[in-house]
């Protein structure tokens, strides 16, 4: 008996369903974009994005580099500042975010960071660093900030770009609000992304150090 009751704590404790995260939820298909969502343990869900679209990975980084520009197409963001260059692959970013009325505009400051796992493969992560700069006082600073970009690119010059993000917005916001607007941010943003990235501004470029499949 004692026997039995040990292989049923085990299976038990390796059980693959009480061990993995949540799935991913499907939010919204349309327009060749992808925004899933699941739940955290702070009710703040987290977010992942997909799409597929043609282009090389030192487009993608250049795009990024284009912070004057960057408020066009990125939802809800009205300045981008680069704080400080620690080395070529690595920025510390002031973000302001204009929010609809009433809700106090946010900023966050992080860390990113991008390398190559392979030659066809970009990583670019993002992570909260509201330390590195003084709150302000019209602006509500939002913390725990964890983003990664990866981009898989195939032989026909189309890489999937994959986008997965969880913060903490902060202030007196209502979870199904800041949810809400995470998802309707993440879509409207990837919709953007992807006419951007075919300019050939961009996609003429090259970056220093990127390899391009």
């Amino acid at each position: 008996m004692k026997l039995k009751v040990l292989w049923l704590l085990i299976a038990l404790i390796s059980s693959p369903t009480l061990s993995a995260e949540p799935e991913w939820q499907l939010w919204r298909n349309r327009a060749e974009v992808q925004v899933y969502s699941r739940p955290s343990h702070n009710g703040i869900i987290e977010i992942r994005a997909t799409t597929r679209v043609k282009t090389t990975l030192s487009a993608f980084i250049a795009l990024l580099h284009d912070t004057e520009r960057l408020p066009e197409w990125m939802e809800s963001v009205s300045k981008v500042t680069v704080i400080n260059e620690p080395d070529r692959t690595h920025d510390i970013v002031h973000t302001k975010f204009k929010a609809p009325w009433p809700i106090v505009d946010r900023d966050m400051v992080t860390s990113s960071e991008y390398h190559q796992p392979t030659p066809c493969s970009l990583v670019l992560e993002i992570i909260d660093n509201h330390g590195a700069l003084p709150e302000l006082e019209d602006h509500v600073r939002i913390i725990g900030v964890t983003t990664r970009w990866t981009l898989e690119q195939r032989a026909d010059g189309i890489a999937l770009i994959d986008y997965r993000a969880h913060a903490n917005v902060s202030g007196k916001l209502p979870l199904w609000v800041a949810n809400r607007l995470s998802l309707q941010t993440a879509f409207n943003t990837f919709s953007a992304l992807r006419l951007e990235l075919e300019k050939e501004s961009y996609q003429a470029q090259t970056v220093e150090g990127i390899a391009n499949c």
